[in-house]
């Protein structure tokens, strides 16, 4: 019984560990080193603080390879999925600096058996990411549309918070990053912002 019971844990450890892998292999693109995902990789609290300098070490040994040319698709051709805006889409929410904020969605790579194990957010045009959300590989979304059975929409949530944002108007987006052909795809849907001091 003790067996089956670290089952799920184990599961839940797994999938920590995979968002923390993807988290490293961005770690260029990641602005703000407080995000969630990395504490998920193995490294001990005053090591993950290092990572951009450790992660220049790896690469130039040439023990690993860090994506930097990666493409940012504003408009892809098919949904990846959705970031649920409350209240009304459009509608522009004030949040304090020190505030967060409740967020939702699913989210997919079409075209493969694989799920994603992260969601970046973005604010403004900005080509990086300040905040992150573990998705739930346990809440699969089955797609029942006319010839299409999928199984690798999967539901995430995150709190966010906007201490690392300028003051002023911006507007937050969603990404998965896409590891064959290394691209950063939006998801539909974003939440306008007002963040006061």
């Amino acid at each position: 019984m003790n067996s089956i019971n670290r089952i799920p844990p184990t599961i839940a450890l797994h999938q920590q560990r995979l968002a923390g892998e993807t988290c490293l292999e961005l770690i260029k693109f990641i602005n703000n080193l407080e995000h969630s995902c990395l504490e998920k990789t193995i490294l001990p609290p005053p090591l993950t603080s290092q990572l951009r300098k450790l992660s220049g070490i790896l690469e130039e040994i040439g023990f690993r390879k860090f994506p930097k040319d990666v493409s940012f698709i504003t408009e892809p051709a098919k949904n990846y999925g959705h970031l649920n805006s409350t209240p009304t889409e459009g509608t522009l929410i004030t949040v304090s600096r020190n505030g967060t904020l409740d967020v939702a969605g699913w989210a997919s790579l079409p075209d493969s058996q694989e799920i994603p194990n992260i969601v970046l957010f973005s604010y403004g045009d900005r080509k990086s990411f300040f905040a992150d959300a573990l998705v739930n590989p346990n809440s699969p979304i089955v797609d029942t549309t006319p010839n299409s059975i999928q199984f690798n929409k999967v539901e995430w949530s995150a709190n966010i918070s906007f201490e690392s944002l300028p003051p002023g108007e911006t507007v937050i987006q969603a990404w998965v990053y896409e590891p064959v052909g290394k691209q950063f795809i939006k998801l539909d849907g974003e939440i306008k912002v007002n963040v006061v001091e």
